[in-house]
């Protein structure tokens, strides 16, 4: 009786788990995002339009990221956001959403296996930076969707699955091979006793891992020669090193909040894993976590409270571990505190969907005049026959959505024929420049003017 007890309790967190999942995708298709977020999201999308247009490398013209004449970022993410920019400008989001659910999705499974209710897997959904970054074009939940399969699938001797999941780990984002690496060398480590032992089950994992390891290296190289000419990443930060002891001093502390903030103590998520030496995961956390302290880089937002929703965002790998060890250490408390788990399952299911609100109400606000920019420039040009717009750089997020083709308008001769211009900073991080571009560009008249965004048209 136990035993089904237990059963029909599984099947209610998975329940509970799906019923939360869709009232979150629900929130947030109501504040569906109207355009691109971050300059990140300009490069992704640029690269896209490439390929949608059957070229890799681009022309003076194209609009995007580029560094030597080709994409600063991986091929990989703009190939798989290449056929929903062409189905629909906006579908593109849908791949960060998408990551995130299955983030959660797999995290439940986790959570299932160690005999927690999977239910508490809708903690990850209810973070807000995992909120937020879902909303974008971004590669940061696809490489943690991918990173968690990887895991997931090893665990369980999935050999083929691994595989592509690492091979999607290490090309979609630069810092994919050292996630892979540290995962597959945990988890190796973890085995460790048994492939002294010789046991059959634990050489076909060092196989599994060997193999992940040289298919997810070879899909980088294959990816920057394709795109790039070259075999590995060749980022140029404007003389900065990426990874140095002189970035610790500034770094650290604010990677420190990273995991002690949102939520409280977050960082006691990784003592589950250590309890039941999950090393894969502890290396990520400890690796890539501790390599991230010495980054050049942590990313901030408008004002304090959007800056301890956006920092995390590097550090996404060892938040969702982290989260998910959290989800165990509290299941595993509120068990011994009430047995009323329909009630638990609840304020899981409200926190989730709490949050897709949260985060996308003002979000959505904030992206309201370059969304209405952008219908604009929509309506203005399909009334004037024209399917190409052009873009000065400060409008390139609302711009880079636009259905038909975009191209870069040069502010001292422009030459299209509809042009979206804006005389607002490009990053809502800093809404106040020292000096704000002019729209007033010779031959052209605005046909839209609204919250420093303009469309021009010829005259």
């Amino acid at each position: 009786m136990s035993g089904l007890s237990a059963r029909g309790e599984t099947a209610a967190g998975t329940r509970a788990l799906a019923l939360g999942m869709f009232f979150w995708l629900a929130g947030v298709v109501i504040f569906w995002p109207a355009v691109a977020s971050f300059a990140d999201d300009v490069g992704y999308l640029g690269e896209a339009r490439l390929l949608t247009e059957g070229h890799l490398r681009p022309q003076p013209a194209d609009v995007g990221t580029w560094q030597n004449g080709v994409s600063k970022y991986p091929l990989l993410p703009s190939v798989l956001l290449a056929p929903l920019l062409v189905v629909w400008p906006r579908a593109v989001f849908a791949l960060g959403i998408a990551a995130a659910l299955v983030i959660c999705w797999l995290a439940g499974r986790v959570l299932e296996s160690w005999g927690d209710d999977p239910a508490w897997a809708l903690l990850l959904l209810a973070h807000p930076t995992i909120v937020l970054i879902a909303r974008t074009a971004t590669a940061d939940l696809p490489q943690c969707a991918f990173m968690l399969g990887a895991w997931w699938c090893l665990r369980r001797n999935r050999w083929g699955p691994t595989i592509a999941c690492c091979a999607g780990l290490f090309a979609v984002k630069a810092t994919g091979v050292m996630l892979g690496a540290a995962l597959l060398g945990g988890e190796m480590l973890r085995r460790l006793p048994a492939l002294r032992r010789g046991e059959r089950e634990a050489r076909l994992a060092l196989f599994t891992a060997a193999a992940a390891f040289a298919v997810g290296i070879a899909a980088v190289i294959v990816c920057n020669e394709l795109s790039a000419g070259r075999a590995w990443f060749g980022y140029d930060f404007g003389g900065v090193r990426p990874f140095s002891l002189s970035h610790f001093s500034s770094t650290a502390p604010l990677q420190l909040l990273n995991v002690v903030v949102i939520p409280p103590l977050l960082i006691a998520g990784a003592s589950p894993f250590w309890q039941r030496r999950e090393y894969g995961p502890l290396a990520v956390i400890a690796g890539f976590g501790g390599a991230m302290c010495f980054y050049f880089f942590v990313d901030f937002g408008a004002n304090r409270l959007e800056s301890l929703v956006l920092a995390p965002r590097l550090l996404l790998p060892v938040i969702v571990f982290l989260l998910i060890g959290y989800a165990d250490l509290l299941a595993r408390l509120l068990r011994r505190v009430t047995g009323r788990a329909a009630i638990v399952r609840g304020l899981l299911i409200a926190g989730a969907l709490s949050a897709a609100f949260a985060i996308g109400v003002p979000h959505a606000r904030q992206q309201r005049p370059a969304g209405q920019a952008l219908a604009a420039a929509e309506r203005i040009a399909r009334d004037r026959g024209v399917a190409e717009i052009g873009l000065v750089a400060e409008a390139d997020k609302p711009g880079i959505m636009f259905s038909g083709r975009v191209s870069r308008a040069d502010r001292t001769a422009p030459r299209q024929a509809v042009l979206l211009c804006s005389s607002r900073s490009a990053s809502h991080r800093a809404p106040l420049p020292e000096g704000s571009q002019s729209c007033d560009l010779p031959g052209y008249r605005a046909a839209y003017q609204a919250d420093g965004f303009f469309v021009m048209t010829r005259d």
